[in-house]
Order: structure tokens, then C-alpha cells, then sequence
């Protein structure tokens, strides 16, 4: 029998079951300086045949929950941890050995489902690279002489856009993928062609509210002025990309 202080009979019973044995519930429990603690349920004694699985091991954890009898482990929030942690698992004993034991059978196979799923995702993401990279130059346009200037661009910004896990503009597919091109293109030449860096730092350290501050100086570039814009706000970098883009575009001519 499995005792609990502070237990909530009340909830219980729209549960069905025995307030003395909680075993058949899938709850948090907190591991707390004074022990095993939830809020429902207050103080928990673990059961003598339950045993503690650390997180870390996600096919034994599937396994574990896929039987039903567990409670899941947390290190609570403190002055200097504002979020609480997953730690792990407590589970009847032989459903742990059962499911490492499955483990270990399996290791084989499924390390081999591993590698193959892993080429397959590299292969998949080289493909989608090349075709955002594509898009970046349909979007650029460059004339014949800048070819290698667009290839430089359209590789630095197909790469960065597309980093796994980065969130950046070309792991999204709510966007097409001309739209993507566009953004990471203009990303890339934000931060590698013009004095965006330097210009957000400087105006980073201006006061806003001064009218007298560098935020309020913002110049247009000219043609012949490789992008030198004072200070970058939206309507600036699109001016900037304009005249940037256009130096380069070709120009139609007679035969």
C-alpha cells in the first residue's frame, strides 16, 4: 500500500481509484529537499518496486510510457533555475529491465535505421540547399560580369538560411520558396555589403528619444556610395538593396 500525505480523495474518485494506490496514475513528481513531492497528491512515497530511469535514452523512455504505469521526474524551478527540469522516469522495475532489455536486442537494427535515416536527411537537405541557392540567383539577376559575385552570395545565404534547427527564414514552409530566396538574399547582403553591423551597434548605443541622436540621421546612399548608410531602418535598407541590386542587373543591349 502506497500512502500519500495531503491526497486529494475527492480527486480520486472522479478517477476511479483507490486513494491508497496512485501506481495506475500518470503524474509530475517534484524531487524536492524533503523528497518526492505533487502538488495534488503532496509527499509521495515511491513504491519498493518502482525504480528511477534517467532521462537520456529515448527508446527505453518510449518503451516505459508505452506500458503505462509512470511518473514523470522533475527537478523543480529555484532562485537561480526559473524553469523546472526533466530528470527522468519513475517505473515499475520490470518494465525498466524489460525495455532496456529490448534495447540492447534491437541496438543492431535500429542503429542501422539510424544511419540510413541520417543519409537520407543529408541528402534531402543538400537538395533543398541547391534549390534555395538556385532561387537566391533567380532572385539576384546579376549581369554575366557579377556572376561570381551572385554564386558567393547565393552560397553564403542558401547555407546560412538553411541551417537545421537554426530558425531562420529557409527552414520555414509557410513562405514560398521565392520569397525565401528573397529574404535570404537580402540578408546576407545586409550583413556582408553594407555597414548594417556597425550602424546597429552605434545606434544601439543613441539615445532614441533625442532628436539630436544618430537614429534620426538616416541618409540614403547614392550610386556611386557602396551602400554608406548612417543608420538602417526599413525604408533605408530597401533603398540600400535597390541601389545595390540595380548596379548590377543587366542591362539590355542591341545586337
Amino acid at each position: 500500500m502506497y500512502l500519500f500525505g495531503g491526497l486529494d480523495t475527492s480527486l480520486c474518485e472522479s478517477w476511479g481509484v483507490d486513494e491508497t494506490d496512485l501506481t495506475r496514475l500518470q503524474f509530475d513528481v517534484y524531487m524536492t529537499r524533503e523528497g518526492p513531492w505533487n502538488p495534488d497528491h503532496g509527499e509521495i512515497e515511491i513504491p519498493d518496486d518502482w525504480e528511477f530511469l534517467p532521462s537520456g535514452d529515448a527508446f527505453v523512455t518510449r518503451r516505459v510510457k508505452t506500458a503505462g504505469r509512470f511518473w514523470v521526474a522533475w527537478r523543480p524551478r529555484g532562485r537561480n533555475r526559473p524553469h523546472r527540469r526533466r530528470l527522468g522516469l519513475w517505473a515499475p522495475k520490470e518494465t525498466i529491465e524489460a525495455a532496456e532489455a529490448e534495447a540492447a536486442a534491437t541496438e543492431t537494427q535500429r542503429s542501422k535505421r539510424r544511419e540510413h535515416s541520417a543519409r537520407s536527411r543529408a541528402s534531402q537537405e543538400a537538395a533543398y540547399r541547391d534549390e534555395l541557392e538556385d532561387g537566391i540567383r533567380r532572385f539576384l539577376a546579376f549581369a554575366p560580369e557579377h556572376v561570381d559575385l551572385a554564386d558567393r552570395i547565393a552560397r553564403e545565404a542558401a547555407t546560412r538560411a538553411a541551417e537545421v534547427g537554426s530558425g531562420r527564414v529557409g527552414r520555414t514552409r509557410t513562405l514560398s520558396l521565392e520569397q525565401r530566396s528573397s529574404l535570404a538574399a537580402r540578408a546576407v547582403i545586409r550583413h556582408r555589403h553594407t555597414s548594417y553591423e556597425d550602424d546597429l551597434f552605434d545606434a544601439s548605443m543613441d539615445d532614441p528619444w533625442d532628436e539630436g541622436s544618430a537614429l534620426a540621421a538616416i541618409v540614403l546612399p547614392t550610386p556611386g556610395e557602396m551602400l554608406n548608410v548612417s543608420r538602417v531602418n526599413t525604408a533605408t535598407f530597401v533603398g540600400a538593396m535597390l541601389f545595390f541590386i540595380g548596379a548590377v542587373l543587366t542591362t539590355p543591349t542591341s545586337d
